[in-house]
């Protein structure tokens, strides 16, 4: 059975820096003379060499949206994160007035990146 998402490695754009293998939890990519190589298609697809990549020479196919890029400018000051974290509350009164479609698909799209153990976990969502 041909595997959903095949790594790939573009030789010419690697650099040999290693971060892709470092980062890879089940190691499947080794860093040769030549590039890095991936040495079997029985990883976790958690997009992390892709992800970690400087010169995006990682690719993994399968997936709709390529992977959010990390740039040094991004910043999420410490103090705004507990801030947000300690005051996260469940509701417990809930009105009766329509929620928009936008916002709901925008709450479900949140939902596709929050972590599933290994990305195998079956996702569903019930919205009433």
């Amino acid at each position: 059975m041909k595997p959903e998402h095949i790594i790939t490695i573009d030789t010419p754009l690697c650099i040999r820096c290693g971060l892709c293998g470092r980062d890879c939890p089940h190691r499947v990519i080794n860093i040769t003379i030549i590039s890095a190589e991936v040495t079997t298609q029985n990883c976790l697809k958690c997009g992390h060499c892709v992800a970690i990549c400087p010169q995006n020479a990682v690719s993994i196919s399968g997936y709709e949206d390529s992977p959010e890029l990390i740039t040094g400018d991004m910043k999420l000051e410490p103090e705004a994160l507990i801030s947000l974290i300690k005051g996260r509350r469940s509701i417990r009164q809930f009105t009766n007035q329509d929620v928009p479609s936008e916002i709901v698909s925008r709450i479900i799209e949140a939902g596709r990146y929050t972590p599933t153990a290994m990305n195998k976990q079956d996702v569903s969502y019930v919205v009433l």
